[in-house]
């Protein structure tokens, strides 16, 4: 009887672990953008790129989208790595010990977590993952009764993203009650302007994660509250801050005066080489300057505004070699063609001639779960071999015979301890007489 209950217990023990065998981590590789315009400088056009680009490439959750001026200072880079391994971290923990109701260390994971998310650059490519932890830190405050601080961290969130719900299914009703009640009071104040002024000009600004226009500009219809800026410029060194509005004071001046690099004459290597190696399979060894990166997406576009020509060519920076090679005609300007774009940065990324690219550094976009929802009728579904681990039978197999390991010794000795027995026992006392 002993023997059947361990048995039992480790049979258990087993099945309550598979799941957590399949848990994936969300460093995968990462991914870089280099954009050159040829064509008539046109502010809206440009604008309408970089907006559709980097929601493109931040949806996918496989990979990290590393814009290029981050990517070329190598010290803020390496911060910014560093940095995100250890928010993510909490985050998982923060998640793992609010499952486990265990609210004070959820809530100290969580709150470190945004102290790293607020720190530098990390905030601009991970606005999602800092309004969650934002989230579960208002809703353990409301869960302790604590119903001023949860007024402030659901604040922070309505400010940094005016659109953005909790969400239901993993919330109770009183938490959303309280957020929505929130959003409401935040939402029906006047509203803040910022002016961004920077030297030099035209440089690229990011507002609490989005893209908002280049420099001078006055971002109006702004929340009054924290915010968090990035400016970034090809030869100068990436800036970052934030600042605080407030209803007595709705407009805010923002200058930033950015140091200046040698990053310039890398970018026109970059793209000399890359013209001259467009019709051949060569990769230009100016990119293994490029090593922190695995892929690196190019994209020029010629011909006139009205009818811009769109190439876009995808090197491997690992293997070094060329993926692929899209072009596409456009018969409007692009700032009139978002959908046109988000089609063909996806056709560079992900397909060939309508097939999915695999390669061993993008192996990991093979599953759909890796894929954003907007993606899912772009690209067909494409049957690629599982490791034997993700089948149910495999554990059932594991399973099974870790039953027979352990029931077949009880069986055994079971049996020779019968055999061992007088031949008499069986019979009834008074016939022993």
């Amino acid at each position: 009887m002993c023997y059947s209950k361990v048995s039992i217990c480790i049979v258990l023990l087993v099945l309550l672990l598979t799941p957590g065998l399949k848990a994936k981590t969300n460093i995968k590789t990462t991914v870089s953008l280099i954009y050159f315009p040829e064509i008539e400088r046109n502010e809206a056009d440009i604008m309408t790129f970089i907006r559709v680009a980097q929601k493109n490439l931040l949806s996918y959750k496989g990979f990290e989208y590393i814009p290029l001026e981050i990517l070329l200072d190598k010290k803020g880079f390496q911060a910014f790595f560093s940095d995100f391994r250890r928010a993510l971290r909490h985050v998982q923990e923060g998640r793992l010990h609010y499952e486990n109701m265990d609210f004070e260390n959820s809530h100290s994971s969580f709150a470190r977590a945004v102290q790293l998310f607020e720190k530098n650059n990390i905030f601009v490519n991970k606005q999602n993952l800092y309004i969650e932890a934002l989230t579960y830190l208002g809703a353990i405050a409301v869960l302790s009764n604590k119903i001023d601080l949860a007024y402030n961290y659901f604040r922070q969130i309505v400010t940094a993203d005016p659109k953005y719900k909790p969400d239901a299914s993993l919330f109770p009703p009183q938490i959303i009650e309280v957020y929505n009640k929130v959003s409401r009071e935040i939402l029906n104040t006047s509203k803040c302007v910022v002016k961004f002024v920077t030297e030099p000009e035209n440089a690229q600004i990011y507002l609490n994660g989005e893209f908002v226009g280049f420099s001078p500009i006055d971002k109006t219809g702004l929340i009054c509250g924290n915010h968090y800026y990035y400016v970034l410029a090809a030869g100068y060194r990436p800036s970052f801050g934030s600042f605080q509005v407030t209803q007595d004071k709705i407009v805010k001046e923002v200058f930033e005066t950015l140091n200046a690099t040698d990053n310039l004459s890398l970018l026109d290597k970059i793209q000399t080489s890359t013209k001259q190696l467009i019709n051949s399979d060569d990769y230009p060894p100016v990119l293994s300057f490029l090593s922190d990166i695995d892929q690196v997406i190019i994209v020029y576009v010629t011909g006139s505004r009205a009818k811009p020509l769109l190439v876009g060519i995808l090197y491997d920076n690992i293997g070094k070699n060329k993926i692929n090679l899209h072009s596409v005609q456009l018969n409007k300007p692009l700032s009139d063609s978002p959908k046109e774009i988000d089609n063909f940065i996806t056709s560079v990324y992900l397909e060939i001639g309508g097939k999915r690219i695999i390669t061993p550094a993008m192996s990991h976009l093979t599953s759909e779960e890796y894929l954003p929802s907007s993606m899912e009728k772009k690209v067909g579904k494409t049957e690629t071999p599982k490791p034997l681990y993700r089948h149910w039978w495999f554990w059932m197999t594991i399973v099974g015979a870790a039953a027979l390991l352990i029931t077949i010794p009880v069986v055994l000795i079971n049996t020779a301890d019968s055999n061992q027995r007088d031949p008499n026992d069986h019979l009834d006392p008074f016939l022993r007489r």
